[in-house]
């Protein structure tokens, strides 16, 4: 709200010769100071008459303020704005000119302006749809009284047990000689209702070893993300893939509640009906065969394969206790591990049922690995430089018949051990002071039989220097 204030200044006539004889009139303005609220709106006039009392239309009026002139005309009008705690006081000034020039009138006056209050608030909406736990607190200065919507109630901050909707309030600021008044409307908002879900579907726990799911479709309001709980068990919530897919379920009938990032409750299933899911108990696969520990070299890359016969075309899923890697899934039981990932403390792995197969959906008991990252004399420069990556012994590969080690790595008479493994991770060559020539590996087994055309794994040891690496190698036929 605001006020309109209108002036008129009484014009008083003097008898005065100017100064070419004649007689004029003068101006004589009478004005009262007086209080305006910040926003208020003042509107000021003035009259001139001559000696014959008649009212002289052409007259200039100047008005000004702080001496600097703002309108020049028979009228001034304007509003005046004041945001600090503070009366404004604005020095005034009034001209007025007659005759051309010949009278002359000055005239001087303050207006004091007072702040409208502030209005700084705070809200906290509804938090569950259809509650009364909205709340609106005001900072209010000592002389400011907050009225409701009608102004005619007074009220104490904050004001709380608030539905959603619009609320009106007025500030009354009493200051010297004039009160002022500031006008707000505040809105309480609540979450959307929740919606039940116009469809469910479940898939069933292959194996018993809760892979069962409930997907919800249309599951909407209230504020998410969205938990789920068993109705007998609201302490412990079920694992979630979203806000619309309940994971890792077991066998039989579940009774869901929902409870939204705010708290609020929202009953899925009543008490008798639960969503049921089935148990198919197909074959899982057998559990994964590693050695229980590597050692690798800091920095170092690190090759892992199942020696379950079983498991060698099924997909494999390694993950990390730590939680700060992702997992990794192979197509079967093989996976160079990077250096990140060599240098954790362990890897968990597990087989996989392939679609359309006995073990379909289900998974093997988890195998934990050890894993060892260890100081290495040498660089991981030389470590890739140990051995060629394929040779022929039927000569297909000239340069490479036989495999061989780089045996720059070695110091003079240095003691060595290469041992050479199939995919199962069966021992089929093993040598002490591996030299390239006579001792060396021909692709044959340790009973002298060739091996088949494939790829092989290799371990290279060096006890004095504590150093060993592995890497792969593939035999050409």
């Amino acid at each position: 709200m605001y006020n309109k204030i209108t002036l008129s200044f009484i014009i008083v006539v003097l008898s005065i010769a100017n100064n070419i004889g004649q007689q004029c009139q003068d101006f004589n303005l009478i004005f009262q100071p007086y209080p305006l609220c910040s926003g208020d709106q003042i509107y000021m006039s003035a009259d001139y008459f001559n000696n014959s009392g008649i009212t002289v239309t052409d007259t200039t009026f100047k008005w000004s303020i702080d001496n600097v002139e703002v309108s020049e005309k028979y009228f001034f009008d304007t509003t005046f704005y004041n945001l600090t705690n503070s009366d404004l006081v604005l020095s005034f000034n009034f001209r007025g000119e007659a005759e051309a020039g010949s009278c002359v009138f000055d005239s001087t006056f303050v207006v004091v302006v007072s702040p409208a209050p502030q209005i700084d608030f705070t809200l906290t909406d509804v938090l569950c749809s259809g509650e009364y736990n909205g709340v609106i607190e005001f900072s209010l200065d000592s002389n400011v009284t907050l009225y409701d919507q009608f102004g005619s109630i007074s009220l104490t901050s904050p004001i709380e047990n608030l539905s959603a909707g619009n609320y009106n309030y007025s500030l009354q600021g009493n200051y010297t000689n004039i009160t002022c008044f500031s006008d707000t409307m505040i809105t309480i908002t609540e979450p959307a209702p929740f919606t039940m879900p116009n469809n469910i579907v479940t898939q069933n726990d292959n194996c018993a070893q809760g892979t069962g799911k409930i997907v919800f479709t249309g599951l909407s309001g209230g504020t998410k993300p969205y938990l789920f709980f068993d109705t007998s068990n609201p302490m412990s919530p079920y694992s979630t893939f979203n806000d619309s897919i309940i994971v890792g379920l077991g066998q039989g009938p579940h009774f869901v509640n929902l409870v939204d990032d705010n708290g609020c409750v929202f009953q899925i299933t009543n008490a008798t009906n639960g969503i049921v899911v089935n148990t198919f108990n197909n074959q899982k696969p057998e559990t994964p065969i590693y050695n229980e520990s590597y050692k690798v070299c800091e920095g170092g890359t690190l090759f892992l394969y199942d020696k379950e016969p079983s498991n060698s075309n099924l997909p494999h899923y390694y993950f990390f206790p730590s939680g700060q890697l992702n997992n990794r899934i192979t197509v079967d039981g093989e996976v160079s591990l990077t250096s990140v990932e060599a240098s954790q403390d362990s890897v968990l792995v597990r087989a996989v049922g392939k679609i359309g197969a006995p073990n379909s959906g289900c998974l093997s008991d988890i195998y934990r690995i050890d894993l060892i990252q260890e100081f290495c004399l040498l660089e991981d420069s030389l470590s890739n430089k140990v051995t060629t990556n394929a040779f022929s012994p039927n000569g297909d590969l000239l340069e490479n018949a036989t495999f061989k080690i780089d045996l720059d790595l070695l110091s003079e008479g240095e003691d060595n051990i290469v041992t050479i493994y199939n995919r199962w991770g069966d021992i089929v060559f093993k040598k002490e002071n591996y030299n390239n020539t006579d001792v060396v590996w021909h692709g044959d087994n340790l009973s002298g039989d060739s091996m088949p055309e494939g790829t092989y794994f290799y371990t290279l040891e060096i006890p004095n220097k504590e150093f060993t690496t592995s890497g792969w190698v593939y035999l050409d036929r």
